[in-house]
């Protein structure tokens, strides 16, 4: 069997991939198929709209499934900032930018006001029917990047309970309790009683 992760990232692509093996699914990027999920897909107002959207996005392509994936880091101070728009905060693209943007609009918050969650919503259309599956993880943003692993905001992302941000991780770590990995588990568990 056949999933499409309906992504042009291939970070995560690599962190949702291994974990369909373990189910019998082998999975494929769009760009092996000659294919891409252009940008403005992504439009919608909600996680669970743009995950469908990608889903969609993809429907005539002959695969046994497609799994659309939108995620988000929501920071308290910045009342949910940047939240669907995380990707794209600082109107560039690059993460490093991101980064750096987020950092300049954090500025003036001590510690204690850096509460952020980071949020997935995998969307997986799989024999014929369309299902949504939630991940969270709570977290503090740091005044400075620490770590090399990961991406995005990860050398940000200080999970407390850890004393570690999502970069000084393992994958295989981060997979286990970060907001995708939530998510991918109980899509996981889903396939599995299928």
């Amino acid at each position: 069997m056949k999933l499409l992760i309906a992504s042009n990232n291939r970070h995560k692509y690599q962190e949702l991939s291994p974990s369909f093996q373990t189910v019998g699914i082998d999975c494929v990027m769009p760009v092996e198929l000659q294919l891409s999920l252009p940008e403005e897909v992504e439009c919608y107002s909600t996680y669970q709209e743009n995950a469908r959207a990608k889903v969609e996005h993809f429907l005539h392509v002959e695969v046994d499934g497609v799994l659309g994936d939108d995620s988000g880091l929501e920071v308290k101070a910045l009342n949910g900032l940047p939240g669907i728009h995380s990707a794209r905060f600082a109107g560039t693209g690059r993460e490093e930018d991101n980064r750096k943007y987020l950092l300049e609009r954090m500025a003036q918050y001590p510690y204690e006001q850096r509460e952020a969650r980071f949020v997935c919503v995998l969307c997986l259309l799989w024999k014929g029917q369309i299902r949504f599956f939630e991940g969270k993880i709570e977290g503090i943003i740091l005044e400075q990047e620490i770590g090399t692993n990961g991406f995005g905001y990860d050398p940000l992302f200080y999970v407390p309970s850890l004393g570690k941000t999502f970069s000084q991780i393992t994958a295989e770590q981060k997979l286990a309790l970060s907001h995708r990995g939530r998510a991918l588990e109980k899509c996981i568990q889903y396939l599995r009683n299928k």
